[in-house]
C-alpha cells in the first residue's frame, strides 16, 4: 500500500465476493506492539484472523441512528440503478 507518498508494508487485506452484486474488502494495519523484521515478517504480535459473519450476525447489535423515514426510502428507491456517465449524455 502507498500512503502519503510512503510505502506501507504493515497491512493485511481481505477481499470477498459475497454474490454477483456485492463485494467486500477489509484492511487492517499492523497490530500495536508488532514490527516487521528484515524478512518482512511480523514479530511480537500476530495479525488478527478474519472471521466470516452472516449479515444477521453483523447487525445483531445494531441500533438505528434516526427514526425511519418512508419518504427517504421512496426517493432512494426511485433513483437509477447506476449513474449515467457524462460521456453518455453528450
Amino acid at each position: 500500500m502507498h500512503l502519503d507518498e510512503e510505502d506501507e508494508d504493515d497491512w493485511t487485506f481481505e477481499e470477498c465476493l459475497l454474490d454477483r452484486q456485492h463485494h467486500v474488502a477489509v484492511a487492517l494495519g499492523k497490530p500495536e506492539g508488532s514490527a516487521l523484521n528484515d524478512s518482512g515478517i511480523l514479530t511480537e504480535a500476530t495479525p488478527p484472523l478474519f472471521t466470516m459473519l452472516t449479515f444477521e450476525e453483523l447487525v445483531s447489535g445494531a441500533t438505528p441512528l434516526s427514526d425511519e423515514d418512508p419518504t427517504y426510502w421512496e426517493s432512494f428507491q426511485s433513483k437509477q440503478e447506476a449513474p449515467v456517465r457524462q460521456s453518455e449524455t453528450q
